[in-house]
């Protein structure tokens, strides 16, 4: 009867644990989720790049993706939504420390849709977390993700 009941909570707590990581909470935009510490700022824009700077204005480390993430928004469509891919800024991800700025050149979007960049990565919190708990069983640690943060601009017009 105890075994039963263990594997019964065992069973919820596997569920909860999907169910938490899946669900679709919030917005039902494809927008990434943007971050309180990662601050994205547009420096300079020409008809061939754009130039950003990418802040950590917060108390942890980051390791930065290698990619500007685009995304697109027709101002006479405004519900509709368009993921527009990537640009790839450096050969491989890197830390970026508490309070340290980069700067990211990428070619500037020609496709006269309004337009916002998105610079993400995963906190150093994160990633000691899930190294500390990944002695829990495959089953349940496959369900344990990183969850990214992202910096964004606002949104440019063509």
């Amino acid at each position: 009867m105890r075994k039963r009941f263990l594997l019964f909570m065992l069973a919820a707590v596997v569920l909860a644990t999907v169910a938490a990581n899946c669900w679709p909470f919030g917005s039902t935009r494809g927008a990434p989720k943007a971050s309180s510490s990662l601050k994205v700022s547009i420096v300079a824009r020409t008809n061939e790049n754009v130039f950003l700077t990418l802040k950590n204005s917060g108390t942890q480390t980051f390791v930065i993706y290698n990619l500007v993430v685009l995304e697109y928004l027709d101002p006479a469509h405004p519900e509709d939504y368009y993921s527009g891919g990537s640009c790839r800024f450096t050969n491989a991800d890197f830390v970026l420390d508490s309070g340290e700025t980069i700067g990211i050149m990428f070619p500037a979007p020609t496709n006269h849709l309004n337009w916002r960049a998105h610079i993400g990565g995963v906190g150093n919190r994160q990633l000691k977390l899930k190294t500390a708990l990944r002695r829990l069983p495959p089953v349940i640690r496959g369900y344990l993700l990183l969850y990214p943060e992202y910096g964004h601009t606002d949104w440019v017009a063509p």
